[in-house]
């Protein structure tokens, strides 16, 4: 039984795959197989779903599809899921005009197991109206079961789309496609506008899923060492003569968007994250392309690299160095996730009343670049950089596999060749020769930027009010709907609530969903292999992974440091190298010598506890490239080592306000993160020094910068001078990760440099544990809470069993409590060893104080051993997913190395796996009861609304 016929094939040898297109002759969905010899197996199916609204109905289906379904007549069954499989990926996006259930495992069974789950739930949901509340919206009283307390509107999307509307980008990204495209799908917002998705009726919801969840209008996609037939054969019986075929003429595709014939001028409230932040935002964007045509895609790719790339490039120079705005957006560059391609650049911290003079400072930028055209130098480095790009295997946040097969998604989208958008080779080799012709991207950026009028020019107005009245006016519809219900529909929809409360707490029949067991597991897992290279004195380690013929390197040098202060000093330093000058070039010169080359080279940090509980720190710098260029490479990052300069103190106050507005304006979008970094950092030393790194507290080390403190910002330039000196002698570690081994004469450098183990790394500093709780008031909708105690560090014997207990507590108490009864978009409990610390979050939670108790509370319920074998099985096999998950070979190097610079060899990592497979039930109650009842640090980033009964329940309040 296959009634696929194979359309077109084609090799891909320069990423290592087969590309088969096949048609289904019953529906005419297609299937795109990338046949190859990986063990990561990944499966995706995408719908074409257009909204007409912005009520949220093709995200909120999303969520709904995945509450049960046909033959899994379960409450949870994508989540319960997560930890009854292997799955290295499992997730659901919902797009602009397409919606996509993609996951990957590394075992075949489980490969199955997942493929017959995820196709029952797109095509045989139950769509339950219980499940539509809950994920969707509902009003309910704030205490449930009480008509008396305030009405509220609930509902996991409701919320998590209240704090997306809360972030600037997620603003400026609406406002900007709802002006470009006014007559397509784009102008909505495909996750929902709070004010609308309450509009949203479950017979909608259910008509949208009947007019798009079909598979006539479905394209499945698959990747790795498993043949298309198996695949089909188990599609085809799945949903032979379940549906009837839709012509292909009834599909809804999304059109092209009519072409402007004059540019449109537009403006957008939002509110900052604080007042002391409350610059105007200037952006431009203009329609270019079309994102499924590959020489369009890549003429596009190239002449964002030309125009961005750096700070070298011209119009990155611009942004960064004018006296109109304080730094570049955050949303910058090409973007090619609709049928149009869309090309942004923008300003922040500019005043009102700015958007001609930016305006302006782009016509001259553009008509300077046609006038002049780009140096070879500059065109060379962004070619290169493209090819690096495409030869890289990535890893990134999702398999490489799948982030192949959703590049080829356009084409299927829009009815072209999803193939050729894999082969990009030809178009390569094509698109060289083109800009052989110097006039050629000349003419490419007057036709996109100059004779376009496909443009909007949108100016962001700072709002302080805006949530405060959104927010207001849902309090006031509120009160209006109780103050119009009777005593029979309060009490209806008090039943309502308890009906939905007891299906939240009723136990599944988890034996419903198929699983897997411990001995579906490897028993031991392979690590990359190392080798010492021999050279001048000095062996630096090499790993041979298979890298497409990138080769990749870290170099590191140790630190001492004294005080916390000392290390705040050392993320600023961070930040300003490769971006400032270095030896006898500046910065300008540097960027374009290091684009030249590689594909960037960028700074960071690494603190750790060795065995002996000793704390240690490095910095690094790292990079990846061709390996004919070895030599140029490690030249460039030993002059940024050693001789970065700190002398143009403009440029470090460009570069100071970047980062700063990047920080702040992430905290929406991460503040679980940065909640836990903060109530870490209360308690435990190697989590202060991450805080100061990279959390809130960072915020304050750029203060004399943003403040215009002229004579604290030299004392602070000159701090980060002094520490750059003081490292300069420090010993270096060389990394090298390459499918070529680098001859001796390519590691000749190697005579110069101080690479002895002597002058060991030490970070010593006065601290002194503090349980506290703090909340921060900061322009938000929702809130991110974090609670954090002491637990044992890295430990084969110890270890394990805090990590089952952690995936226990999220995946069996806290789902349930923060997420679908408490109505936040997520929630969960993390074990750190590597800090030695034990973490709650929640994320986008519309709760406060009663997210806290639920924390505290999921110890007694731990404690008690109201947990199962089936339950236990479940939170190992989530672990050991987690802990096997593939990265790219260069990821799995690099892992490698991090986990050896540690101290925990390979031999203590196996330990460590066998002791998770091993681990007692006694041992997790053991675990809880030792966490129960001990000192915790509290942090919250809260709704300012909330401030008042903060300060109620004990805690300080803190301010950006």
């Amino acid at each position: 039984m296959n009634s696929y016929k194979l359309i077109d094939k084609k090799q891909n040898p320069s990423l290592g795959f087969e590309a088969e297109r096949y048609q289904l002759d019953e529906y005419g969905s297609e299937h795109i197989h990338l046949k190859n010899d990986s063990k990561e197996l990944v499966f995706m199916v995408m719908f074409r779903t257009i909204p007409e609204n912005s009520s949220g109905v093709a995200h909120i289906l999303e969520h709904t599809t995945l509450c049960g379904s046909e033959n899994y007549k379960v409450r949870d069954p994508f989540f319960m899921m997560l930890r009854r499989s292997m799955s290295t990926f499992m997730n659901a996006f919902t797009a602009s005009d397409w919606t996509a259930y993609p996951f990957a495992t590394q075992n075949k069974k489980d490969f199955f197991n997942l493929l017959d789950v995820y196709l029952d739930a797109v095509y045989f949901p139950i769509l339950a109206e219980e499940d539509f509340k809950q994920e969707g919206h509902r009003l309910e009283f704030s205490k449930f079961d009480k008509s008396s307390s305030p009405l509220e509107y609930k509902g996991v999307v409701f919320n998590e789309m209240k704090g997306s509307m809360s972030n600037i980008s997620s603003i400026t990204w609406q406002a900007l496609t709802k002006n470009l495209f006014p007559d397509l799908t784009y102008k909505h917002n495909s996750g929902g506008d709070p004010e609308t998705i309450i509009e949203l009726t479950h017979d909608y919801l259910k008509g949208f899923h009947k007019k798009f969840y079909h598979p006539s209008n479905a394209t499945y996609f698959t990747w790795g060492d498993v043949s298309a037939k198996e695949i089909q054969n188990f599609i085809d019986k799945k949903l032979a003569q379940k549906f009837k075929r839709i012509d292909e003429a009834k599909l809804e595709i999304v059109k092209n968007q009519k072409p402007f014939n004059k540019s449109v001028s537009a403006e957008e409230p939002f509110t900052p994250v604080s007042k002391e932040q409350s610059g105007y935002q200037n952006y431009t964007a203009w329609a270019l392309g079309e994102s499924f045509d590959i020489e369009q895609l890549l003429e596009a790719h190239l002449i964002s690299l030309l125009l961005l790339g750096n700070s070298a490039s011209p119009l990155y120079k611009a942004l960064e160095s004018n006296d109109i705005g304080k730094s570049p957006a955050q949303i910058l560059g090409l973007e090619d996730s609709m049928r149009h391609l869309m090309f942004i650049c923008g300003i922040e911290g500019s005043e009102k009343d700015s958007q001609d003079k930016f305006k302006k400072l782009l016509d001259k930028t553009f008509g300077d670049i046609v006038k002049n055209g780009f140096s070879q130098d500059q065109i060379d480095a962004a070619f290169y950089q493209l090819e690096l790009n495409r030869r890289e295997i990535s890893s990134g946040s999702m398999p490489y596999g799948l982030q192949i097969l959703l590049s080829m998604a356009p084409g299927a989208l829009y009815k072209a060749d999803p193939i050729a958008l894999s082969n990009v080779d030809e178009a390569l080799k094509s698109l060289k020769e083109k800009i052989k012709d110097s006039s050629y991207l000349q003419d490419l950026v007057k036709r996109f930027f100059i004779d376009n009028q496909h443009r909007v020019d949108l100016e962001m107005v700072p709002d302080m009010e805006l949530i405060n009245s959104r927010e207001s006016n849902f309090t006031k519809t509120l009160d209006l709907i109780k103050s119009s219900m009777s005593s029979r529909e309060k009490l209806e929809l008090v039943n309502s609530a308890k009906a939905l409360a007891e299906r939240q707490e009723a136990v599944p029949d988890k034996n419903l969903l198929p699983k897997l067991e411990l001995s579906d597991v490897p028993s031991e897992v392979v690590y990359p292999a190392t080798k010492k290279l021999s050279t001048f004195g000095y062996s630096p380690i090499f790993y041979d992974q298979a890298t497409n013929g990138l080769t990749y390197n870290s170099i590191s040098r140790k630190v001492n440091l004294s005080s916390i202060d000392e290390v705040g000093d050392l993320m600023l330093l961070t930040t300003l190298m490769g971006k400032v000058g270095a030896g006898d070039i500046d910065h300008i010169k540097l960027q374009e010598s290091v684009a030249k080359v590689s594909g960037g080279i960028s700074a960071s940090t690494h603190f750790y506890f060795d065995k002996t509980k000793q704390l240690k720190g490095r910095v690094a710098l790292s990079s990846k490239y061709l390996p004919e260029n070895n030599d140029e490479v490690l030249d460039l990052m030993f002059k940024i080592l050693d001789s970065s300069k700190f002398d143009d103190e403009k440029r470090i106050k460009e570069l100071m306000f970047q980062n700063f507005m990047g920080i702040q304006q992430s905290i929406v979008e991460n503040g679980h993160r940065f909640a836990m970094l903060s109530a870490s950092a209360m308690h435990n030393q190697l989590g202060a020094l991450h805080e100061i790194s990279g959390g809130l507290s960072s915020l304050f080390k750029f203060a004399p910068f943003i403040s215009n403190n002229e004579e604290d910002a030299k004392k602070q330039i000159q701090k980060i001078a002094d520490l750059s000196v003081s490292l300069k002698d420090n010993a270096n570690e060389l990394a090298i990760i390459s499918n070529i081994k680098p001859n001796k004469e390519q590691l000749s450098f190697i005579k110069n440099i101080n690479f002895k183990k002597d002058g060991d790394s030490a970070i010593n500093f006065d601290f002194k544990p503090a349980f506290l709780k703090v909340a921060m008031p900061i322009n938000t909708q929702v809130n991110f809470s974090a609670m954090s105690l002491d637990a044992p560090s890295y430990s084969p014997e110890e270890s394990p069993k805090y990590l089952l207990l952690a995936s226990l507590l999220r995946n069996e108490f806290l789902h349930r409590r923060v997420r679908e009864q408490g109505g936040a978009y997520g929630g969960g409990a993390i074990y750190d060893p590597f800090a030695g610390a034990f973490k709650f979050f929640s994320y986008r939670d519309p709760r406060f104080i009663e997210t806290f108790e639920d924390f505290s509370e999921s110890f007694k319920w731990a404690t008690k051993g109201d947990f199962d074998d089936e339950m236990i099985l479940e939170a190992k096999l989530s672990v050991l997913s987690d802990i096997d998950k593939p990265a790219s070979p260069a990821g799995e190097a690099f892992k490698d190395y991090r986990f050896n610079v540690e101290e925990k060899s390979q031999k203590i990592r196996s330990q460590y796996r066998k002791k998770i497979i091993n681990a007692s039930r006694e041992e997790i109650i053991e675990a809880a009861e030792q966490l129960k009842g001990q000192p915790n640090s509290c942090f919250s980033i809260i709704n300012p609304n909330l401030e008042k009964k903060a300060s109620e329940e004990g805690f300080q309040i803190r301010r950006i």
